[in-house]
């Protein structure tokens, strides 16, 4: 195989695993009300409770317009709350609440479901390799949308 075949099927499998979480998911949160950008931002509040939106941008590697206009729907929604930080009071800090707890376990549920079955053909050390991986690419990825689009 040619690097530009390997290439090609590389951003291929990237391109269906997105698509495929992303056409699941939003159906699973669409039974709530939620759009695929709430459930993905809800997820990472209840994962790291006391994020901060401008943290929340830079990990998801998202618009902070974009991360802004997801809270406001979901504090809207009463799933998230802000807190003032009281070691700086101009910084908020974002909490799920109590009535986003079971919609919490329901999107770990479905996570722990789709990576199982889209992982099921790999042994646990080639899981654990591929995750070692992905997260090497994720840093990768991080620091070019960082510096900007990728030159050829």
């Amino acid at each position: 195989m040619t690097r530009a075949q390997d290439d090609t099927q590389l951003l291929r499998a990237f391109g269906v695993l997105n698509r495929s979480f992303l056409a699941q998911f939003s159906a699973a949160l669409a039974v709530h009300e939620l759009s695929y950008t709430e459930g993905i931002l809800l997820a990472n509040v209840g994962a790291q409770p006391g994020t901060t939106q401008h943290q929340l941008a830079a990990q998801l590697v998202v618009d902070r317009a974009a991360v802004a206009r997801g809270l406001k729907r979901l504090r809207l929604k009463g799933l998230i709350q802000e807190r003032r930080s009281p070691a700086d009071r101009r910084v908020k800090r974002l909490h799920p609440t109590e009535s986003a707890q079971p919609l919490l376990q329901e999107i770990a549920a479905f996570n722990r479901a789709w990576i199982d079955a889209v992982t099921s053909e790999l042994s646990e050390p080639e899981r654990e390799q591929l995750s070692g991986t992905l997260s090497r690419l994720q840093a990768g990825a991080r620091r070019l949308s960082q510096q900007g689009p990728a030159k050829a």
